[in-house]
């Protein structure tokens, strides 16, 4: 924030609409941060600063294409469920972490599958976009969540009892390692998102992009935007 900050108080150096687009992203993270803060009425058990700031600028880039009806609905379900891991991690509730990690992949199949709707997950997993990465590793992910979630459908009542309560297993160690692996994830998604809707995203940012590189990164700016 520092930077845009910096940024906005160059005045003259800047154009309007790339004025308008560094007040655009300073209205919506203060608006993230106002959300992040009402669900935050738990007690952080643990928290990460840096990996929260990588997601955030994250979460904010799925939260600026749904207001720029970008896959809106899509990317409403996509920000609110990568939001909800971050709590979830923050609060070590494992399975609340894994679930929402499903439902943001889930999500982010479907912007792109776009314009298809209502397709199967394993038909979204056979999109030609997604056999430039590693497609097995996010089967797993999707497949060893679902074992996870349904591991005891003879007793649905048990089940559902156990999936709403938080767990201790995302001790220091094991939260380091599921850091690690949803930033995989939502890089490896971004990426494929970006890579086929790079022209459709670039439209709904401002002249400059300085909030597009501000949310996605400089190394998928220079990638996709340079």
């Amino acid at each position: 924030m520092n930077d845009l900050t910096t940024q906005m108080n160059t005045g003259t150096r800047q154009n309007m609409s790339e004025f308008e687009g560094l007040m655009f992203l300073k209205q919506e993270l203060n608006r993230f941060r106002e959300l992040f803060e009402s669900s935050c009425t738990f007690t952080v058990a643990s928290f990460d600063g840096d990996f929260a700031a990588y997601a955030g600028k994250r979460i904010m880039f799925f939260k600026i294409l749904s207001n720029k009806k970008f896959a809106e609905s899509e990317s409403v379900h996509a920000f609110s469920e990568l939001m909800a891991c971050i709590k979830y991690l923050m609060i070590q509730d494992y399975r609340g972490l894994i679930l929402n990690e499903r439902s943001f992949l889930e999500s982010c199949l479907q912007i792109i599958n776009l314009p298809e709707h209502g397709l199967s997950t394993a038909k979204m997993f056979e999109h030609d976009s997604l056999k430039t990465v590693n497609v097995d590793r996010l089967k797993q992910i999707y497949h060893e969540t679902s074992e996870t979630v349904h591991h005891d459908k003879g007793n649905l009542a048990a089940t559902l009892q156990t999936m709403l309560l938080p767990s201790t297993e995302l001790d220091k160690p094991k939260r380091l390692k599921k850091e690690s692996e949803l930033k995989w994830l939502i890089d490896i998604l971004i990426s494929v998102i970006l890579d086929q809707y790079s022209d459709q995203i670039s439209s709904v940012f401002f002249v400059q992009k300085p909030e597009l590189r501000f949310v996605i990164g400089d190394v998928f700016y220079s990638r996709y935007f340079s």
